[in-house]
């Protein structure tokens, strides 16, 4: 049970990343602009299933610290089918990570927005 994630090496140190990313106004809905982030970061030779949902939150994106408006986040999570990551756009490395080591190697900005979802998580992508 693992989930794959991504890293830049220019900021990330030792920890990985969620893959995301805004909604691009050629997506026609969140799971499309999820699929087009997981695919532009994650390597165009990765087939998944169908975007599942996870959850959502309200975040305190350091762009947005000094703006009234403020960033509302959708977590999807993908079931791998085939394929090798291969890190795209603006991520120099992915890699496959144990839910059970996700507060190790998980960002703590990314860690605030899994650790409520976990049992989510196991729950809708790693049970039949």
């Amino acid at each position: 049970q693992s989930v794959l994630l991504g890293k830049k090496n220019r900021t990330d140190g030792d920890m990985y990343r969620l893959f995301g990313g805004f909604v691009d106004v050629k997506d026609d809905t969140l799971e499309d602009a999820a699929k087009r982030e997981l695919t532009e970061e994650a390597g165009i030779n990765l087939n998944v299933g169908e975007p599942i949902y996870i959850g959502s939150r309200r975040i305190n994106d350091w762009r947005y610290k000094s703006e009234k408006d403020k960033i509302m986040t959708t977590l999807y999570g993908f079931e791998y089918l085939w394929g090798t990551p291969t890190p795209g756009s603006d991520i120099d490395e992915v890699a496959w990570i144990k839910v059970s080591d996700l507060s190790k190697y998980l960002l703590p900005f990314h860690m605030d927005l899994v650790k409520n979802y976990i049992h989510a998580i196991e729950k809708k992508l790693f049970t039949a």
